[in-house]
């Protein structure tokens, strides 16, 4: 009797046996020129400063086999809507990057706003509020002996929104109390200490962040 192998993970091994198949099968497809398209992967490894996390980003996107193959889209002055879509999709995904890659535990997140007495008059003079505020935190981290604070903030002032701002930065130097006391354009403010996800890190709280009608600035002044 002719002896025979069944001592292994045949689930995988079926996996595998698949996968070849369909690698050979799209060379095959792409040789003949039966298909000029296939999907392609990329993918972005982002590690957290702080505490050593990887977090894996996988983009998916068209890879043609000939120029000729490629859609052809007409031509128009200035930037076309989905090309806006895809530099604030690029930008988001920046932002997030940042984030998992600069913030984790122990570091703040804050919220500020203006109250009605003190409501900016323009874009500018909101920035110009937001960075005296970071003058007084990294005067008061001076006195510390530490270096000036890092941070990303994202300011919103959208079409019937009271302007405010989302604030990332690092957990060092004056308590949250001191912190909220030298926001003095209004009464309301909260700051908290963040905690990143087992797996996703602050992807969650970073894409709200970045989902805010906004004006973003990151730096260590």
């Amino acid at each position: 009797m002719k002896r025979t192998y069944d001592d292994y993970d045949y689930e995988q091994a079926y996996q595998k046996q698949a996968d070849t198949l369909a690698e050979w099968e799209l060379e095959r497809l792409l040789k003949e020129g039966k298909v000029g398209c296939l999907y392609r992967t990329a993918t972005i490894k982002s590690r957290n400063v702080k505490s050593g996390a990887v977090i894996l980003e996988s983009m998916v996107y068209p890879s043609f086999r000939k120029k000729e193959d490629q859609p052809k889209l007409p031509k128009k002055k200035g930037t076309k809507p989905s090309q806006r879509n895809l530099n604030d999709k690029n930008a988001r995904s920046y932002l997030i990057r940042l984030a998992n890659i600069n913030f984790g535990a122990g570091d703040l997140l804050g919220t500020f706003g203006w109250d009605e007495e003190h409501r900016p008059e323009s874009m500018e003079a909101a920035q110009r509020d937001i960075q005296n505020f970071i003058h007084r935190i990294n005067y008061r981290r001076k006195k510390l002996h530490l270096p000036n604070m890092k941070y990303i903030y994202i300011l919103s002032a959208g079409e019937g929104t009271r302007p405010h701002f989302h604030i990332l930065m690092d957990g060092e130097g004056p308590d949250r109390d001191v912190i909220e006391a030298l926001w003095k354009k209004c009464k309301r403010k909260n700051t908290r200490r963040l905690a990143p996800d087992d797996d996703f890190l602050l992807s969650g709280l970073a894409t709200y962040i970045a989902r805010q009608p906004k004006e973003k600035k990151p730096g260590t002044p």
